[in-house]
């Protein structure tokens, strides 16, 4: 037998501040499988992820390949030897005639027998097979998998697909496949992970922008990582890392011929890359002398120099011309356009259709891209992803967009989402309904947006409705996201006009004689806007609860999460607090991925709803991820909101000048009868009501505003809170009698319709300016009630500490039974992310920190 070197069967070390990869550590752990393939190009960290999983395990053999071990024997040797690393006493029948032995069955029986006699759970790493080209090993390994010894795995981590033949457990429990896209960090354990280093804030930025620009993340963290070692400062070990790749790149590519360094050109400016595209590339314009395997590595290795060019899109093109010295691909047009091409199909063969259409705009195919566009579009409007549709849209030069009126219809989508008003104006006033009549869902998309045009600019209520009606005659039932705005505009529209009872006749009827389950659900939700707006607090919870019955017959879990909001906010104002907030944080434990503007309000209202019990910390943080994911899928209308609750979070925690400042500047005007931006000027007059008189003079100047448009649109719920203000500041001025005055209207209606004082924050202060408002007794104890309710948090506290929602309770139950995430997630069709969120929320209310406890406190009755 030839020389064993024992350094490639220990388990390598990893860096002392490693970043676990959890979910690829998860899949790893897969122990009935026969085989678990590791496949990702260089610098993704395969070795890393397999090895820190392996050191927390008690049977796992270790076998790192080189391009040396390509002979069976000696690799069967290091096999033999590396399952003694871990079990001594292991022995193979006939172990020293192996060499001799010819016969594969053999071979596979004797080995395999050894296996079995071991009697213990085993596990064979074998990392970095790519380097092993021998046909008779590859068939070996496949042999001994179509055993399917029990209790034994082999993982395999490679660059490439394997060679051998594994279709026999594909598909099965019995593979396991984990992907470059499994080793990616997410932008959250990227954030987590920099904050354990001691990184300033200019190179903070570097890497966010390295990371944006590689796949190979885990690659880009070592490097950094090395940037704090050694002697090297800073600027010298950027310095000198530059140097050395800009020489290594050079040296290799002054080998390749013009059309090669051309191809390479090309590649390095994909979002991606694969051998399928590579090999396509190569055999098409026969360039046989470049090998993937070192443009794997040229393409690793540049990324750092490509993230140190800040000069935006030229960063490839500066990269050749500085680095590479391959200039000559600005005089090779036909290849390159003919390359794009084939990189096109190959992308519409994969059903990569948004970067399909990328190509074929660089191939100058422009009519080709706005096809696959329009089979794009369909489902992005559909389902309301605005930031996908803006990204594609970028794809597209000015002149093409403005030369066709799809493109611009797409555009005033992206320009409604961003609330750029004005851009959306332009492009609706350069069309009209004769661009679309052949096709009757773009006709209704323009209808709806002339709805809009006359609600925002014109405010005439009769064209808002008019518009509404034809949106929803021209809609399609699948184009979901459209057609639930034409319902909310149209009925909407009748509210406003004070003609409720209209609207809501309308949807009934409709829902009567529709079996369409999506239709029926824009419907019941535009009811519940309309009961809200018009404080119907007990017809809120009906409609509430129809939409959740809705949602959960037809396993749509946004229709429940929506539902989770409406039945929160109905409850909230009906008295029951610790349903409101159980029903809130669902919806913010479940909404980081998909937001939708219902959804952003009830992360906003639980926020509201706990701002006395939270501390500071935690509602800043709360706040910090509704930003994150708001600016993250483009949504940045709803980041105005946001601006004001950080200040009135602030404000009512710390009398924060920068909340006070915020106030006094800020110029959001009451608009959209049907959203919640008519409470920003609500904030920013409850702040400067608590200052001094000049202040108090503005916010009562705001206030007459809100009044004002509120009762011209007909909006109850924010009249109220506006009327209740206008009470406080009343008083607050030394005006008793307009004080009462105020109060008085405002418990009218308030009783009129069976609702509650919900204003969006109730403090002490508050309460007592209330409390002299000089009212008759009746409304007096009516007053004294509400302020009981919203000053007791005694409810909370307990919730907090102690209650599950009924969510919480059934992953609670398959905690106890030992059920992983994933699999929690497949038995109640939530994503593995919204388990952990509940599974987090779990913990903090039963004070465990980990699984083991919770199980253990899970003893106490009060959790059975």
């Amino acid at each position: 037998m030839a020389t064993i070197y024992k350094s490639k069967l220990l388990i390598p070390n990893l860096p002392t501040n490693y970043f676990k990869k959890e979910d690829a550590q998860q899949k790893l752990g897969k122990v009935q499988a026969n085989l678990v393939l590791v496949k990702a190009p260089y610098g993704y960290g395969k070795t890393s992820i397999i090895a820190s999983w392996s050191i927390q395990q008690n049977n796992v053999c270790w076998y790192s390949i080189d391009e040396n071990d390509n002979n069976l024997p000696h690799f069967l040797n290091y096999i033999i030897h590396s399952v003694r690393m871990v079990y001594p006493k292991f022995s193979v029948e006939n172990e020293d005639d192996l060499p001799k032995i010819d016969d594969l069955d053999t071979l596979c029986m004797l080995l395999s027998n050894a296996f079995i006699d071991l009697a213990e759970k085993l596990v064979l790493v074998l990392d970095n097979y790519h380097f092993i080209k021998s046909p008779q090993v590859h068939l070996f390994i496949s042999k001994l998998l179509k055993l399917k010894l029990p209790a034994f795995t082999i993982i395999v981590s490679s660059i490439k697909s394997l060679p051998f033949d594994y279709s026999f457990i594909k598909g099965s429990d019995l593979f396991v496949e984990i992907i470059e896209n499994d080793l990616k960090f997410s932008r959250r354990e990227v954030k987590h992970y920099l904050q354990t280093q001691d990184i300033d804030d200019s190179f903070l930025a570097k890497y966010q922008y390295i990371y944006s620009t590689t796949r190979g993340a885990i690659w880009i963290l070592n490097l950094l990582n090395a940037t704090f070692k050694g002697s090297f400062t800073k600027k010298q070990y950027l310095s000198n890392l530059k140097h050395v790749i800009s020489e290594l790149l050079s040296a290799k590519v002054n080998d390749f011929t013009s059309e090669e360094r051309s191809m390479l050109c090309l590649l390095f400016s994909l979002p991606y890359f694969n051998e399928d595209i590579f090999n396509r590339l190569r055999n098409q314009n026969n360039l046989l002398s470049i090998n993937y395997d070192d443009f794997v590595f040229l393409l690793v290795k540049s990324h750092y120099l490509i993230a140190e060019n800040t000069n935006g899109e030229n960063k490839i093109n500066s990269l050749i011309q500085t680095n590479l010295s391959l200039k000559d691909i600005q005089t090779n047009a036909v290849y390159v356009k003919q390359s794009y091409t084939t990189l096109a199909e190959w992308c519409v063969e994969n059903k990569l259709i948004k970067d399909a259409i990328f190509f074929y705009i660089k191939s100058e195919d422009t009519d080709t891209a706005i096809e696959l566009f329009k089979t794009l579009r369909q489902k992005v409007v559909a389902e309301g992803e605005w930031p996908v549709l803006d990204e594609v849209l970028n794809m597209f030069q000015p002149n093409e967009i403005q030369k066709n009126n799809l493109l611009k219809l797409s555009y005033i989508w992206v320009a409604l989402s961003s609330g750029d008003t004005d851009g959306m104006r332009k492009e609706l006033e350069s069309i009209s309904a004769d661009d679309f009549k052949n096709e009757p869902n773009l006709l209704g998309e323009y209808f709806l947006f002339m709805s809009y045009y006359h609600l925002h600019f014109s405010f005439d209520m009769k064209k808002w409705e008019l518009f509404g009606q034809k949106a929803i005659e021209n809609i399609d039932n699948n184009n979901h996201y459209p057609l639930g705005l034409a319902w909310l505009f149209r009925c909407g529209a009748l509210q406003a006009q004070g003609n409720t009872a209209k609207g809501v006749k309308l949807i009934t009827s409709s829902i009567t004689n529709s079996n369409n389950p999506i239709v029926m659900t824009h419907q019941i939700i535009t009811l519940c806007y309309i009961h809200f707006i018009e404080a119907n607090m007990v017809d809120l919870l009906s409609a509430s609860n129809q939409l959740y019955r809705i949602g959960n017959e037809t396993g749509r879990e946004e229709v429940v999460f929506n539902a989770h909001y409406f039945l929160g906010i109905s409850h909230f104002n009906l008295l029951d607090k610790s349903k409101a907030i159980e029903h809130l944080t669902c919806c913010y434990l479940d909404s980081s991925d998909n937001i939708v503007p219902h959804r952003y309000f009830a992360m906003v209202a639980l926020l509201i709803s706990k701002i006395d019990i939270l501390s500071i910390d935690e509602l800043i943080e709360m706040l910090d991820d509704i930003n994150e994911v708001t600016i993250g899928r483009g949504e940045i209308r709803f980041y105005k909101y946001s601006k004001a609750l950080t200040s009135l979070v602030y404000w009512r925690k710390q009398k924060d000048s920068s909340a006070l400042a915020w106030a006094r500047k800020a110029k959001y005007k009451p608009f959209l009868p049907m959203t919640f931006f008519i409470s920003i000027p609500i904030v920013q007059a409850y702040i400067l009501m608590g200052s001094d008189l000049k202040d108090q003079e503005i916010a009562m100047g705001i206030i007459k505003d809100i009044l004002l448009y509120t009762e011209e649109v007909n909006n109850v719920q924010f009249n109220n809170q506006a009327r209740l203000l206008e009470a406080i500041l009343h008083q607050k001025m030394g005006f008793p009698e307009q004080a009462t005055n105020s109060l008085m209207q405002l418990t009218d209606t308030l009783m009129d319709k069976g609702a509650k004082l919900s204003f969006i924050v109730l403090d002490k202060t508050i309460a007592s300016t209330l409390s002299a408002i000089e009212i008759d007794s009746k409304r007096k104890s009516f007053i004294s009630a509400q302020l009981q309710f919203s000053m007791d948090d005694s409810k909370e506290e307990s919730l907090t500490k102690e209650s599950l929602t009924d969510r919480e309770i059934e992953i609670f139950k398959l905690i106890k039974t030992n059920f992983a995430n994933k699999e929690i997630g497949e038995k109640l069709f939530i994503s593995e992310k919204t388990v952990k969120r509940h599974i987090s929320n779990i913990y903090k209310k039963i004070g465990a920190s980990n699984r083991s406890e919770a199980i253990e406190l899970s003893k106490d009755k009060k959790f059975k």
